[in-house]
């Protein structure tokens, strides 16, 4: 009686191919994304940091602050649109430090939605080139209420698109749970991670700026609230730092 083999010579060399496929995206993905990771936190304090000075939260000052310096306006908004996109890019591939079983589900969700979400809120700097012309081209009670019929009163699909970019500030902190679960970071480096977007502007404004004024414009404002921002994104530097070193030790 003949007996057949399975051809599992076949399968193995299948399995041996994709797992040298995988290998050999490791170290240009950990590059990438550590890159990434290292020039968020650069990116995103340039661009708080040359944002013009702003007297309140109502959106005729927002609008006024834009308008009156367009090329600087322009600036601080690409700044900050590469910031959130070299964001997106970081936290996904920051997921792949998780090895076990703990925090990979944190760690999933924090990477894949706030990735996501960062995707949204890169787009949402489009909206300070509208406002800066509308600002130069019609007067403030007219661009006000435009600019509010697009941001304030926009239709569900612009709601969904505007409240979701606010939340990349937020569902960062859960992909850096699950790496401090996972033991990649230290657990005291995780509420750093969801003050970056607030504590410079604060900083800025109690240093360099009047009582009643959101964005200080003096140069103490500006050291003082890029100092801070740098601080709160210790986690995001050291994270990066992490896959940089992975890469290195995979070559």
């Amino acid at each position: 009686m003949t007996t057949t083999l399975p051809p599992v010579e076949a399968d193995g060399r299948e399995t041996a191919d994709h797992g040298l496929f995988a290998a050999s995206l490791r170290r240009p993905l950990s590059l990438v994304g550590g890159a990434a990771m290292l020039a968020t936190p650069l990116l995103i304090i340039a661009g708080e940091l040359s944002s013009p000075p702003q007297a309140s939260r109502a959106m005729g000052d927002y609008i006024e602050s834009l308008a009156r310096d367009p090329f600087l306006s322009s600036v601080s908004a690409s700044l900050l649109h590469y910031g959130w996109v070299t964001t997106a890019l970081g936290l996904v591939v920051a997921m792949t430090l998780v090895r076990g079983r703990k925090g990979r589900v944190l760690a999933l969700v924090g990477g894949l939605a706030g990735g996501f979400t960062a995707v949204q809120m890169s787009a949402l700097m489009l909206n300070d080139y509208f406002l800066s012309a509308l600002g130069n081209n019609l007067a403030l009670g007219d661009a006000v209420r435009v600019a509010e019929a697009m941001m304030v009163h926009g239709d569900a699909a612009s709601q969904v698109w505007w409240q979701s970019g606010k939340l990349a500030i937020a569902l960062p902190v859960l992909l850096y749970a699950g790496l401090a679960r996972a033991g990649v970071i230290s657990w005291w480096l995780v509420p750093l991670s969801a003050l970056p977007m607030v504590v410079p502007y604060l900083v800025m404004g109690l240093v360099g700026g009047a009582s009643d004024q959101l964005i200080g414009g003096n140069a103490l404002g500006l050291v003082a609230g890029g100092l801070s921002g740098l601080v709160c994104y210790a986690p995001t530097f050291l994270v990066g730092l992490r896959l940089v070193n992975r890469a290195r030790l995979t070559a």
